[in-house]
């Protein structure tokens, strides 16, 4: 019987036909790899990922960008004229207030060249009227000069002002005759930015023992006499 066995020529062509077939197949499964690999850089590069850019404020604290930045404070004098009344006397020719006017700097300049205005009027229906006028200058009255009052300096002035019996505005109340003074004064000052003003207008009447809300009146139906203790509250006019 003839068996049929392969040479050894068919042998090695056999051998390299599978050597050739095992070589392709790694240079098909290279350039599969690679094409891959080139599909995916084209689309990364026609579709590039997108990213949330942060804001300059999201990377602030919440605190930090709501806290404003404080200004400093202009330095500049700051006057007050507070009047503290204490004595009243009425006579047959005239009234007269005696008390101290504390002039205090409470800025942080120098106030130059100080004038004041200073006058008495009794309570009406038009003092309103009376009061912007002496403001506005429209009343003469004398301006005396105080010089400087430096930062945080406080200046006490005694002051005496007086009205005419026959210029007293009085009210009849209960059968009695009565009068309130009104004490007024205008400080014009200058400092280093310009210039500026003060301005009082107060309410003077009989104070109790234990302040009250209201005061009590000065009589004129009494005759000459003195009256004391003495308060004041503003008055806005």
């Amino acid at each position: 019987a003839r068996t049929d066995s392969p040479q050894p020529a068919d042998t090695d062509w056999l051998a390299v036909a599978v050597a050739l077939l095992v070589r392709l197949g790694a240079l098909l499964a290279g350039w599969f790899m690679w094409r891959r690999k080139q599909d995916s850089f084209v689309r990364m590069a026609e579709s590039p990922p997108t990213a949330r850019i942060p804001r300059i404020e999201d990377t602030l604290a919440p605190h930090v960008a709501a806290t404003p930045i404080p200004q400093p404070a202009e330095i500049r004098p700051q006057v007050t004229l507070e009047f503290k009344p204490e004595r009243a006397t009425l006579s047959f020719t005239a009234l007269t207030v005696k008390g101290t006017l504390f002039i205090e700097n409470r800025g942080q300049d120098t106030a130059t060249d100080m004038h004041m205005r200073a006058t008495m009027i009794s309570a009406n229906q038009d003092q309103a009227t009376t009061i912007a006028a002496f403001f506005n200058q429209s009343i003469p009255v004398e301006d005396n000069i105080l010089g400087d009052a430096k930062a945080g300096e406080k200046i006490a002035l005694e002051l005496e002002i007086s009205i005419p019996a026959q210029e007293l505005q009085s009210y009849s109340v209960a059968e009695r005759r009565i009068v309130v003074p009104v004490i007024i004064a205008d400080l014009s000052y200058r400092w280093s930015g310009g210039q500026d003003s003060s301005r009082l207008a107060c309410l003077v009447g009989r104070e109790a023992q234990s302040p009250l809300g209201k005061m009590g009146p000065l009589r004129l139906d009494l005759g000459p006499r003195s009256f004391t203790p003495l308060g004041q509250r503003p008055l806005y006019a």
